[in-house]
C-alpha cells in the first residue's frame, strides 16, 4: 500500500532517490532480497491481462453422461420472456454489473431466492422444483425445462448459495 511519501510502483515509504540509493548500496544477499521483494510487490500491483476466453470447464464423467443427449439451452428463446419479466420485476430493475451472465442465470437466481419454494441449499434446483410441485406450489414449468437441458445439468444444477459455499470450501 503506498504511503503519503511514496508513489504507486515505488517501494513503500521510500522516495525514488532513497530507494535508488538503498539498492545501489546493497550488495550480495541483501541486494538479492531487495530485488526479490521489489518483484513481489510489482507482481502484486500489476493486473494480469484479460484473456479472450475463459478457461474451458471440465466436468466429471458421471455428469457428462447424465447430460448426454439432452437438448441445448437457447437463452434467448421467447418462451422464457415471461420468466425474464418476472425476474426483472422481482429484482426491481434490470441487473447491473452482469455483463458476463445471461438472463437464464438471473431467472434461476430469482428462483433460488424465492422462499415460496422452500430452502434452496443442499439439493439441486431440479429437486427443489419437484419438491415445490409435490407440496402444492406452482413453480413455472419453463424452469423445469431449463434445468433438464444440457446446460441445466452441467452449469445450472445447484443454487447460487450452494455454488458460493462450494467455492468457499475449495
Amino acid at each position: 500500500m503506498p504511503t503519503s511519501r511514496s508513489k504507486p510502483g515505488q517501494a513503500l515509504g521510500l522516495t525514488s532517490a532513497k530507494a535508488r540509493s538503498s539498492i545501489a548500496r546493497a550488495s550480495g544477499k541483501r541486494a538479492a532480497k531487495i530485488d526479490q521483494a521489489a518483484k513481489a510487490v510489482q507482481a502484486a500491483v500489476e493486473v494480469p491481462p484479460k484473456t479472450a476466453e475463459p478457461p474451458a470447464r471440465t466436468y466429471p464423467p458421471a455428469l457428462l453422461k447424465q447430460a448426454e443427449g439432452r437438448p441445448t439451452l437457447d437463452t434467448e428463446s421467447a418462451k422464457y420472456d415471461a420468466l425474464w419479466e418476472h425476474a426483472k420485476k422481482t429484482m426491481g430493475m434490470e441487473p447491473i454489473h452482469a455483463a458476463s451472465t445471461n438472463r437464464i442465470e438471473h431467472i434461476l437466481r430469482v428462483f433460488d431466492m424465492d422462499p415460496t419454494y422452500g430452502p434452496c441449499m443442499g439439493m439441486t434446483r431440479l429437486e427443489r422444483w419437484q419438491r415445490a410441485k409435490d407440496i402444492g406450489e406452482d413453480p413455472p414449468d419453463e424452469l423445469r425445462e431449463i434445468l433438464l437441458t444440457r446446460e441445466g445439468i452441467l452449469d445450472f444444477q445447484y443454487s447460487v448459495l450452494d455454488q458460493s459455499a462450494s467455492i468457499a470450501v475449495a
